[in-house]
């Protein structure tokens, strides 16, 4: 019993203190928010000679210092560097102080001395640099970082860190040139720098990062690097610039080194082909053909250059109509070869749109869709894939309650996909495209929040040209037959479009669609490769509609025309300019950042 009591007693005790240990932090704390640091201070001094802890050695620092108690706060500072055993990190914070008393020459002694008597201890020196870091004393903790690789040799290194540094300081250069080091030393650390170089890059608000780090690396490898790594890099940020072309000649020539790079030329193919770069995409498919039928991505490779020679041949307006059968010959045969299967989808789908909207053979498309999706090879993701081409092609044909079932058996089957969502928005189409506006509206506003961007963004657009279309009789009956005249854009009827919409005004005077009127011309007109009419209503519309919800999809076509059709690259950089300057929030920034950059880069050669 006497043993409990005593314990009792104890914990009483002991929990009274803490309580009363408790309320002073709480208090000191309170005092130095408030700045009443005279107060704060008092209450750490105690704290402090209590625990020893080093928050309160740091609260109890800058209480001093702001008080300019210089003497009290330099007693502090060698109290704490003896209870510490020479804590090296304490020489900093001495420094600070000197510093802050205007002794600038001092303070610069001080950290002199404690990098002149470093040990080689990984900890010590790594412990040293960061507290100079926290001090933003960069220069000093390169010096440490680089005295540290002097005592450990070969041991450590200190690339990664002191690569940190040198990205605080904006020497990118020095920089890439330790990732470099620490690459030749390690690959294994090629994927975590990647990482921290697209982060980098992807904040680079002055767009001259890349080009730095690219030019730093292509420089190593001249002088006959033996690091694959390092040439894995540079196609990485070639991939980084959607400079497709140039990452796949540096794979090329990586695999002729290793022959082992097919993986990463079929990677360089894929996002050539989903940037719309079909040379690239072409070059390096076809680079994978000729590797033989023996080798592992063969069967893959010859598929996906046949869709990027689709692709290539259908986007060109001037291709000729000998192309477009060679093209359905040329996939229709390889489907017959290879069977229906999952590598053999795209290809389904590609030759039913050339043959429903170039070739005017919608019925057998329809007919060879209808077949395909019966075939057990494949899976749900692959027929709601040809299910989508199917329901583009009874739109096209004309049949909308036909699209519309397909496009509700997508959504049935895979709910809250991507590809449901943008079957959802294919069904809100044909409803405004009929002229049911309240129905379209209604799913148009589900859409909205769609975890895609895109259908997100072309939701909130159509749902926003239907309000403000639709708010009387005479703004309806022009909303109406705007709608017929993007049904007929749908089905590539182009001049009945462009004379639909043209009788809007004289049928339907003071509309509010002129900007929308002027963007499907633009669109029309693009399209028809009339390059020059086309720039001249984007620029129309960018100049009386800047606050309308145009703006920025014209401006940024500008850019692009003037890009890759015009070859004017200081015109193409000032609409990109505009973009990234005016437009934050547009879904457009990222490429024109990516379009600006590598413009800048060719114009400074």
């Amino acid at each position: 019993m006497y043993k409990y009591i005593v314990f009792l007693l104890f914990l009483l005790g002991f929990l009274k203190g803490f309580s009363q240990s408790n309320s002073n932090i709480e208090l000191a704390a309170d005092y130095f928010q408030k700045k009443e640091f005279d107060k704060a201070a008092t209450l750490y001094e105690a704290l402090y000679d209590q625990t020893n802890a080093k928050i309160y050695f740091d609260f109890l620092f800058n209480c001093y210092t702001a008080l300019q108690k210089y003497n009290e706060a330099e007693k502090l500072v060698k109290k704490q560097i003896k209870r510490t055993n020479n804590d090296i990190r304490y020489q900093v914070t001495l420094s600070k102080l000197y510093s802050l008393q205007g002794n600038k020459e001092k303070a610069k002694q001080i950290i002199t001395k404690a990098i002149d008597k470093l040990q080689p201890d990984q900890q010590q020196i790594n412990s040293f640099a960061n507290a100079l870091i926290e001090e933003h004393d960069y220069e000093s903790a390169i010096s440490v970082f680089e005295k540290g690789r002097k005592l450990l040799g070969k041991t450590y290194q200190f690339q990664m860190e002191l690569a940190s540094v040198y990205q605080l300081t904006r020497n990118y250069q020095k920089m890439t040139e330790e990732y470099i080091s620490l690459l030749e030393e390690t690959p294994e650390y090629l994927i975590p720098i990647e990482n921290r170089l697209q982060t980098l890059i992807q904040n680079d608000i002055e767009n001259t990062l890349g080009s730095t780090i690219k030019n730093t690396v292509i420089s190593k490898i001249q002088t006959n690097s033996k690091t694959i790594e390092l040439s894995e890099l540079l196609v990485w940020l070639f991939l980084q610039e959607k400079d497709f072309a140039n990452a796949f000649t540096q794979a090329k020539a990586i695999d002729r080194r290793t022959e082992n790079g097919s993986d990463l030329i079929m990677e360089i193919g894929n996002i050539a082909l989903s940037n719309n770069d079909y040379d690239a995409a072409i070059e390096s498919f076809q680079y994978l053909k000729e590797k033989g039928s023996q080798t592992s991505y063969y069967y893959q490779a010859t598929c996906n250059y046949l869709v990027s020679l689709n692709r290539k041949i259908i986007q060109n307006p001037k291709h000729l109509k000998s192309e477009e059968l060679e093209l359905e010959s040329q996939l229709k045969q390889s489907i017959q070869l290879y069977g229906i299967n999952h590598q053999t989808v795209q290809l389904i789908i590609d030759v039913a749109h050339l043959q429903t909207h170039y070739l005017n053979k919608s019925e057998e498309a329809i007919n060879q869709l209808e077949q395909s999706i019966q075939n057990n090879n494949l899976n749900l993701d692959d027929k709601s894939d040809i299910r989508m081409e199917l329901g583009d092609c009874y739109l096209y044909s004309n049949n909308v309650w036909d699209a519309n079932l397909v496009y509700a058996k997508i959504e049935n089957d895979k709910p809250g996909s991507p590809i449901s969502n943008e079957a959802k928005f294919k069904r809100a189409k044909i409803a405004y495209y009929i002229g049911d506006f309240k129905w379209a509206v209604a799913i148009l506003d589900i859409l909205k929040a769609a975890t895609s961007k895109e259908t997100s963004n072309d939701a909130f657009e159509l749902s926003l040209l239907i309000s403000d279309n639709t708010q009387d009789d005479s703004l309806f009956e022009a909303m109406k037959l705007f709608a017929n005249a993007d049904y007929l854009l749908e089905q590539d009827k182009d001049s009945l479009a462009i004379l639909t919409f043209d009788s809007i005004p004289k049928f339907y005077p003071g509309n509010q669609l002129e900007d929308d009127i002027l963007y499907r011309k633009a669109n029309i007109y693009e399209k028809r490769n009339t390059i020059d009419s086309a720039i001249a209503i984007y620029q129309q519309i960018a100049t009386r509609f800047s606050y309308e919800i145009y703006a920025d999809n014209a401006i940024y076509k500008l850019g692009l025309l003037y890009e890759t059709k015009k070859y004017d690259f200081v015109k193409a950089m000032e609409y990109y300019k505009q973009i990234i300057s005016n437009f934050s929030n547009s879904i457009f920034v990222f490429d024109s950042r990516i379009r600006y950059r590598k413009l800048r880069e060719i114009n400074a050669q």
